[in-house]
């Protein structure tokens, strides 16, 4: 696994196709992900809130889907203002609420086909045992490993 700020670096680099990575982080760190996008230099977006902010007004229910998952993060990476790279948090919650074959399919084209975006996408991810349950299939998780796209925050 690298650094933090080494996956910062290269993801904001132009030599990755695909410039998504994950930052697995602690329990004391949830809620408190802005803070860490400000101590890596890096902006940051609760995808919670923007998947509430994407519910039609007056709407009861939201259909949790692979493809509004990917609508939403395509939108970010190629209409974000500021930064070059985005720390995104809450992703866990969305992927938790898609089937086994839909997470691992969202982690897998993250990781292999999100190609050629002007915003890099880093994902919080909690780092303990049970948070790692978005990434269950473990040859996603290697591959994100192997890749040199993954690391961890430590307090």
């Amino acid at each position: 696994m690298v650094e933090p700020k080494e996956l910062i670096l290269r993801l904001r680099s132009q030599d990755l196709r695909c410039r998504t990575g994950i930052l697995l982080v602690p329990e004391p760190v949830l809620g408190h992900e802005s803070e860490v996008a400000v101590r890596l230099g890096i902006d940051y977006i609760s995808f919670a809130k923007r998947l509430l902010d994407a519910v039609p007004k007056g709407a009861q229910f939201m259909d949790m889907n692979l493809a509004r998952v990917f609508n939403l993060l395509d939108d970010i990476a190629d209409n974000h203002r500021g930064r070059r790279c985005v720390l995104i948090s809450d992703i866990d919650v969305a992927a938790m609420r898609l089937s086994s074959h839909d997470r691992n399919e969202l982690w897998d084209r993250l990781m292999r086909d999100f190609p050629y975006h002007k915003v890099a996408l880093v994902f919080t991810i909690p780092g303990y045992l049970d948070g790692i349950r978005v990434l269950e299939e473990e040859t996603v998780r290697q591959g994100w490993e192997e890749s040199g796209r993954m690391a961890t925050w430590t307090i």
